[in-house]
């Protein structure tokens, strides 16, 4: 094989393996960041139904886990392009268990 033919079936291989290891480690940030606002969105909602249950309300105690799955699955929807509606979170929360 000619040496520049070699030279350059190298860097294509190698620009190839570059842009895919960024296309991934860019999909990971992006997925870092959307569990870390739906942790932050979780622990206030949480929060806020502890404060209506000291109230008085009669609310399901739901694990924080559980707001955080929810949260999560409803910016993923963002982040996938589809709209979240009321009877779209209500079919998410009664799923993840956070009604």
């Amino acid at each position: 094989m000619d040496s520049g033919l070699a030279a350059l079936i190298g860097a294509l291989i190698g620009g190839g393996s570059t842009v895919s290891a960024q296309f991934f480690i860019a999909r990971s940030q992006r997925r870092q960041q959307r569990i870390q606002a739906a942790t932050s969105l979780a622990i206030k909602e949480h929060e806020f139904d502890i404060a209506l249950r000291a109230e008085g309300q009669k609310l399901k105690y739901s694990l924080l886990g559980e707001y955080v799955a929810y949260h999560d699955a409803a910016l993923a929807r963002l982040d996938r392009g589809l709209q979240n509606t009321p009877d779209v979170l209500e079919k998410l929360a009664k799923t993840y268990g956070v009604v």
